[in-house]
């Protein structure tokens, strides 16, 4: 498959999966994510995609869009990879905020913010934090996948 039909064939995909979700992602803002996945060793250059995107993203679908809340934790991500935790820090904590009011306190998305979270402060040697962003993130898992969803398993090893 060339790169063109890999282009429309992620579109498609994106786009249904977006729409399930009840929300759509512009293809643009879809391109400069995939390009920032792909390549991951210029960090440089992701966070400026990734800046750029976050702008767009605000600007056409609103700051409390779950898309929004998407790139802010990608952007923490990368920051946190590079090691700029305090930068990465509140990025996340943003992200948190926009998914427990969009989706709810309790969602599993919340939960998979928390533990990226508690990464993040674990890095910087909050462990008080840490405790608590995995227990929160453990009680929603427990409540809402059940005891014996491997994400209850990997969030226990995380707290130990």
């Amino acid at each position: 498959m060339n790169f063109l039909g890999a282009v429309q064939q992620q579109h498609s995909s994106a786009a249904a999966a977006a729409q399930q979700g009840g929300y759509e992602i512009p293809a643009r803002l879809r391109t400069l994510h995939n390009l920032v996945i792909q390549d991951q060793n210029k960090y440089k250059d992701a966070a400026n995609l990734l800046n750029d995107a976050l702008a767009i993203r605000e600007k056409t679908l609103g700051k409390d869009h779950p898309a929004v809340a998407a790139t802010l934790n990608n952007l923490a991500v990368l920051y946190g990879k590079r090691g700029k935790y305090k930068e990465a820090e509140p990025l996340c904590k943003r992200a948190l905020e926009i998914r427990e009011k969009v989706l709810g306190k309790d969602h599993p998305d919340v939960a998979k913010q928390l533990n990226n979270l508690a990464l993040l402060c674990q890095n910087q040697g909050k462990y008080e934090e840490v405790e608590y962003y995995y227990q929160r993130a453990l009680e929603i898992y427990q409540t809402k996948l059940g005891p014996d969803d491997p994400n209850v398993a990997k969030t226990k090893n995380n707290l130990v």
